[in-house]
């Protein structure tokens, strides 16, 4: 799978296969956490993996038992307690296997570091057709000093990541992204587009690279053709507030997110978005 679709494919999955995931294939998701980069290269990570679906469902249970009690004395919503009282939630969604990301100290960045690891254990995931889901819920029971204790793990070590993984039973449809926040702080704003060599972008349908060579610094539009055949316009700020935004055809309500762009389908706007 091209990284770019490994990326734009992950979700988080709540629902598995009962199949079995060989210790293999769990060393090489790990090989490829390692492979994250660390502040001073001090690789301030440590993992524990239970890969027994028996055993993932009674540390849920327990988490859930701890959570019920201390809930009201963590950060979490008290809202969340009517979905731990409901008896068929589990914590670990019945997953057939769990890794916990650790931090073996809790020195400067290692926490963030080992985020890194754990973000490159879930996109290795993906690319093997496995399914993960960050279950952070679970994380203030998984780092008391009894359960590390009971675990065989070193009191100092700091989890992090409690990640679920498996096969699973179907890839969901992206929730969509909200068109990304971005604060150009260099005085000509048009020298990031200028810079590229080419833009990847489109919303389905066949695309092409261009020459990234636009300095509109004023609104656009962006003219969309959706797989319906429907075409409709969206207006932008600028140029560079294209890729990566999300847009919805008014005709068949397909949401996609442009990342794309075709030279001939942007040009200067001078009115509101409308359906064409």
């Amino acid at each position: 799978m091209q990284f770019s679709d490994v990326i734009r494919k992950q979700r988080a999955i709540r629902d598995f296969a009962h199949q079995f995931i060989d210790r293999t294939t769990i060393e090489r998701l790990i090989g490829s956490a390692i492979l994250a980069p660390s502040a001073m290269n001090l690789q301030p990570w440590a993992f524990a993996v239970v890969a027994d679906r028996q055993k993932v469902d009674e540390f849920a249970k327990r988490a859930k038992e701890w959570l019920l009690t201390t809930l009201s004395t963590t950060s979490y919503e008290p809202s969340l307690r009517h979905m731990l009282e409901n008896p068929n939630f589990s914590v670990f969604y019945h997953a057939p296997a769990l890794v916990l990301v650790m931090a073996k100290a809790s020195g400067t960045q290692a926490a963030e570091d080992c985020c890194l690891a754990a973000e490159n254990f879930m996109l290795a995931a993906r690319d093997e057709g496995l399914g993960t889901c960050w279950i952070g819920f679970a994380r203030p029971w998984l780092d008391l000093p009894s359960i590390k204790a009971e675990l065989g793990l070193p009191e100092q070590y700091h989890v992090v990541a409690p990640i679920i993984f498996g096969y699973p039973k179907e890839w969901p449809e992206s929730p969509g992204r909200n068109p990304a926040e971005i604060h150009w702080l260099a005085e000509n704003t048009s020298d990031y587009v200028r810079g590229a060599d080419t833009v990847s972008a489109g919303h389905g349908g066949t695309t092409k690279k261009l020459s990234a060579d636009r300095g509109d610094a004023g609104p656009v539009k962006l003219t969309v053709h959706c797989r319906c055949k429907k075409n409709f316009e969206v207006e932008y700020l600028n140029y560079q507030s294209i890729l990566g935004s999300q847009v919805k055809c008014c005709q068949c309500g397909r949401e996609k997110i442009i990342t794309q762009i075709n030279a001939e389908d942007v040009w200067p706007a001078d009115a509101r978005a409308r359906c064409a």
